[in-house]
Order: structure tokens, then sequence, then C-alpha cells
């Protein structure tokens, strides 16, 4: 397998702040598919919240999920150059290309938007690969098919995210996982899924990332 020390990262909430127009855009279809919309008062509580709790509380009909997903793309990227990364992702990122770690990105957004906005942020140059994959949830065989395609041994991927669900996924393909507190699940609940670290900042994640390299090539030697 092989040894390039490699960091995917989720997207939505993790690399950029894209949460307010996710709530925006899920009110706005929430009528015509007949689901709750939310109010701002909210959103503390739902960030406490699992997906399915989640989909429970809007009375959302799982069904016409791929359907509300397709449309939420495509409503997205109509604004997706305007999303701006959070402050620190890109020092954060450059430090980790320095270290020579390559980086990429799995996604159940499109691929498209997450191309769109990262070249409107100047950062898709730092960036190996972009995976998009439909399903929202499932998101552990996504990882797996993509480390097999990619020749990505266990010990040398680290996943990085923003959800209970990412936490879940890298621990049923066996990986570690660094949990960022800014995202779509607010640190509460995040620590309560026990991942391997917290991010409060994105310098956390490269001391993380860094720290957890250098310990597993000094096991090797």
């Amino acid at each position: 397998m092989s040894s390039v020390n490699t960091v995917i990262f989720d997207f939505d909430g993790t690399l950029v702040d894209s949460f307010g127009l996710s709530v925006r855009l899920s009110n706005m279809l929430a009528p015509q598919y007949g689901y709750k919309t939310v109010t701002d008062t909210e959103v503390p509580r739902l960030k406490k919240l699992s997906a399915p709790e989640l989909f429970r509380y809007l009375e959302f009909p799982l069904y016409k999920l791929p359907v509300v997903l397709a449309k939420a793309r495509n409503e997205m990227s109509k604004e997706i150059e305007a999303i701006q990364l959070f402050d620190g992702i890109i020092h954060m990122l450059e430090r980790l290309r320095a270290a020579g770690i390559h980086l990429g990105i799995v996604t159940s957004n499109s691929r498209s938007n997450v191309q769109s906005c990262l070249v409107t942020n100047g950062v898709l140059e730092k960036f190996d690969f972009v995976h998009a994959a439909k399903n929202l949830f499932g998101k552990h065989r996504t990882l797996k098919r993509l480390m097999k395609k990619m020749n990505l041994s266990n010990d040398s991927v680290i996943y990085v995210g923003d959800e209970g669900r990412d936490i879940e996924a890298s621990k049923k393909v066996n990986i570690p996982v660094v949990a960022v507190t800014w995202g779509y699940q607010d640190r509460e609940r995040l620590s309560k899924m026990s991942p391997d670290f917290l991010a409060d900042i994105p310098a956390d994640i490269e001391k993380f990332v860094l720290s957890y390299f250098k310990k597993d090539s000094s096991k090797s030697n």
C-alpha cells in the first residue's frame, strides 16, 4: 500500500462556512418537499442532533432525500462562489503541503460546486483530489473505495470532518479522525462521539496531523 501521508477533508462546515446558506436553502425547499423550516433560535439545538435525529425533528420524508439533495446542490451552485473558507484554513493547508502531505476532499456536495469554490478562494491547486459522493450516508463505503482506488493504507490517512457521521465513517474504516468544532455540529455533540482529536481552530488540525505522521514515521524506523 502507499506510504504517502494523506489528509482527507470534508467540505461543507469543515473547510468552508456554508451552514447559513444550507439553512436558507433548506427553508426555501421545505414547503415544496413537505418538511419543517427552522428559525435562527433553533440552530443551537439542531447542532446537538445527529443526522437521523435532525430528520425526525424536521419531519423530513427520507424517501425524498435524493431529490432534495440534488435540488439543494443545484441551488447552491448559484451562490457557491460567495462562500468563504474559514479563517486560518489557507495557512493550515499551506503548512501541510509544505510538510509533503497530500490533501484531498470527500464530499456529498457536487464536484463542480467544490471546485468553483476552491478556485474563487485560490486554493484548488493545494488539493490532490476532490471526490464527490451523492449519498449523504454511507461515507465509510466511499472512503473505503477511494482508499482502495488510490492505494492508500489505513496508517497513512487522516480524515477531518465536522459531523458525527464523519467520525462514525472513519472508525468503520479504521483511520484516525479529527472533528472540527466550527461546523454543522457543536463541540459537545462531537465530543460524545469520541473522535481521535477535537480541533477548535484550523491550526489544531496542523498540529495533530504533523504529530501523528511524525510518530507513525518513528515507529516504522
